[in-house]
């Protein structure tokens, strides 16, 4: 199953690569010239600064060598795992396929996702760790499962290592998790304790790269989490907050999950959202987040949505989220082709195809 739903994320990326998708740089193309930079032979530490976030900078690293074609490879598997586990969790609870197939459409089958898995895995990666995250700290919070809170402060830790914006994303969670409906049958205490369960591994990740960089560099912070700090010079780059049409598409899917955190009765999913919203768009200003970035907030709230559905739902409910998964959907759609970003990347798949059946 993971193949499957690997295959069509990595068709797409051979397509893109075909049809010239070089012509903008990518997220991953940039993360390929950080590290090739890298002079391994000099005797200094500078190079440690360059290697955050880790687990992305190793792989790049590692696999440098296949160039962008090799990135987006990783990125279609990591693709298809995080797929098959959606889908798992679905089963798990009991979902009826008229309800899983509407949600796990409206994450994977549109162009935001296959997009940022090839184009942009630092980002991806973040996104997915903390996605299956979510999910197993909403068993955690809301149902009582222990091993969940343990599995959810791992996966929050692995995105923290894996994207820079992803400590946003991990805050957000924590924030709201003393807000979360079954967390509050206790008092203050528990409630904290549950924090702390889902907070302590990403802490102690941040907490070692902290002084990793403090001793050998001088500086707490990354030399090229500062440099995008200063490039981006306080300037809204977000779209969220202008005007435009894409600002638009993406004020309609913070309302949507909305509306999907009322029909499950989950006012803290309300939270939730706007507090993910909200650090996309810090991310995007201060410089964590590239420019060139599609589609975070999207992926980010369609995958709380789905971890915050229960197993027991009546019908009526099933099919209102069934109709709000068909239409994030088409708000996914309509938001590849209003960006230039992704738009010209749909455009070199279709240019990639013609060649490949034209014969070039």
């Amino acid at each position: 199953m993971r193949i499957a739903f690997a295959a069509p994320t990595a068709l797409a990326a051979v397509l893109a690569e075909i049809g010239g998708v070089r012509s903008r740089k990518t997220p991953n193309d940039e993360l390929l010239d950080r590290v090739s930079s890298i002079s391994w032979s000099e005797g200094g530490v500078d190079w440690i600064g360059e290697l955050f976030p880790p687990l992305t900078a190793g792989i790049a690293v590692l696999i440098g060598w296949t160039g962008p074609l090799g990135l987006a490879m990783v990125g279609a598997a990591i693709g298809g795992l995080l797929l098959q586990q959606m889908s798992q969790i679905m089963v798990q609870r009991r979902f009826r396929i008229a309800l899983r197939i509407p949600l796990l459409a409206a994450v994977g089958l549109n162009p935001l996702f296959p997009y940022n898995a090839t184009e942009n895995l630092g980002a991806f990666l973040g996104i997915a760790f903390f996605g299956v995250g979510i999910a197993n700290a909403a068993r955690f919070l809301l149902w009582g499962h222990t091993r969940g809170g343990f599995t959810a402060g791992i996966l929050f830790m692995l995105a923290v290592l894996s994207d820079r914006a992803a400590i946003l994303y991990v805050l957000s969670a924590l924030i709201a998790a003393p807000f979360l409906s079954e967390s509050r049958r206790f008092g203050a205490r528990a409630r904290w304790a549950n924090v702390v369960v889902l907070a302590y591994p990403s802490a102690a990740a941040i907490g070692s790269v902290v002084a990793l960089h403090t001793i050998f560099l001088g500086s707490p912070v990354p030399p090229q989490v500062e440099r995008a700090i200063i490039g981006a010079g306080g300037v809204p780059a977000s779209v969220g907050i202008s005007g435009t049409t894409e600002g638009y598409l993406l004020i309609a899917t913070v309302i949507l999950a909305w509306a999907a955190s009322l029909v499950l009765r989950r006012p803290s999913g309300i939270l939730v959202s706007s507090l993910i919203f909200v650090a996309v768009e810090v991310g995007l200003v201060i410089g964590l987040i590239p420019p060139n970035s599609v589609g975070n907030t999207y992926l980010l709230l369609v995958l709380m949505m789905i971890a915050l559905v229960p197993t027991a739902k009546t019908r009526t409910t099933g099919v209102l989220l069934g109709v709000l998964g068909i239409v994030l959907n088409a708000v996914a759609w309509i938001t590849a082709f209003a960006n230039p970003i992704s738009r010209d990347w749909l455009m070199a798949i279709v240019e990639g195809a013609s060649q490949l059946v034209g014969g070039g």
